[in-house]
């Protein structure tokens, strides 16, 4: 999973209805984020869908969930330098992708011109008869606190591909910088770890070291970061059972002072924290890997309602439509494959 949290979205962002004679009947659609586009028959039908639907995204066409009430068609996670938003081609014809400056061509397919196959529709996977045994309950998130607030272009001594956006707060003696982490709950028994990452701004000569910053997590100190020179630093804290809290934790960086370092000036990048955390949806949403065997169940609690879709998206261009079954808010699966795999689940459609 991304070390920053992802929350499932299905809301439409934009609908872009593409023009000329050859693209008659074609429509860009775009989201934000990783999620579970859904589009209702209403939807189809009023963007001259009406038929047999083609959807294609990322140059290639795609699997996706044709329901009675509509279609439904997995987001993958998309950031790029200059777009964050994934767009998807609609069409109710094959398209042909030529070479890199020719348009979308709408002609009849064949194979020997290289159209691009048409997505095939998703299958529910079949119950197993097989022995259930109980799946994993608990997973290991990360949630990381950053802010690009400031620019460091000159800095000095600078290693290849080293991040130069920090905090606008320069940690030195007698400052502090105070980071809020809220973490989903629940917060399941185990080891819980809190990852400080900052960079030395300056280096005393012929004193070593000269950087010391204290790290408080929820008003308890569990250490200090000590270092020298132009070196960014990255060091991990064990925390007390108990101290992390679902919800809203502090994380204060405090600079303080060596002897015989009469400056220190210090950056922060990022803190972050990994726990173990219970399945369960947060805002009916919820992106999750996990480690499973093949005819386990498995349970995530935290759904409003009923209405849960869930696919295996392991494979982010061809999504496996999963039967899923929902009870007292509680939606669960069996699975049919092993190993590592990417799900998602998505509830009540807002």
């Amino acid at each position: 999973m991304s070390v920053q949290t992802r929350l499932i979205l299905s809301a439409l962002a934009s609908v872009v209805l593409l023009g000329g004679a050859a693209r008659a009947g074609t429509v860009r659609v775009t989201a934000r984020g990783e999620g579970v586009l859904r589009l209702s028959d209403a939807d189809l039908s009023a963007l001259g869908l009406r038929g047999r639907v083609y959807v294609y995204t990322a140059n290639r066409a795609i699997d996706y969930v044709r329901t009675k009430s509509g279609l439904e068609v997995y987001a993958a996670p998309y950031d790029s330098l200059y777009d964050a938003d994934r767009s998807f081609l609609l069409s109710d014809r094959p398209l042909h992708y030529g070479g890199s400056s020719a348009p979308l061509r709408a002609d009849r397919p064949t194979e020997d011109e290289g159209f691009t196959r048409y997505s095939r529709f998703l299958r529910k996977e079949k119950k197993s008869k097989k022995k259930i045994s109980d799946g994993p309950g608990v997973y290991i998130q990360t949630v990381r606190v950053e802010e690009d607030q400031f620019y460091l272009s000159g800095m000095t001594e600078a290693q290849p591909g080293e991040e130069h956006w920090f905090y606008s707060t320069f940690l030195m003696p007698g400052t502090s910088l105070e980071l809020t982490a809220e973490l989903p709950g629940p917060v399941a028994p185990g080891p819980i770890t809190l990852k400080v990452a900052l960079r030395g701004c300056t280096d005393v000569a012929k004193v070593a070291p000269d950087h010391r910053v204290e790290v408080r997590f929820n008003g308890q100190k569990i250490g200090e970061m000590v270092w020298d020179g132009y070196v960014r630093r990255e060091q991990s804290f064990q925390l007390p059972a108990g101290l992390a809290r679902a919800g809203a934790n502090t994380v204060l960086l405090s600079g303080a002072s060596l002897d015989g370092v009469p400056y220190d000036f210090v950056c922060a990048d990022w803190a972050e924290v990994t726990y173990p955390r219970g399945l369960a949806a947060v805002g009916d949403r919820l992106s999750v890997a996990l480690r499973v065997s093949k005819d386990q169940r498995v349970r995530v609690a935290g759904f409003s309602g009923s209405d849960v879709v869930c696919m295996d998206v392991t494979d982010p261009r061809r999504p496996k439509l999963l039967a899923v079954e929902v009870k007292s808010g509680t939606a669960e699966w069996i699975t049919t494959e092993s190993g590592l795999r990417s799900y998602v689940l998505a509830g009540v459609w807002r």
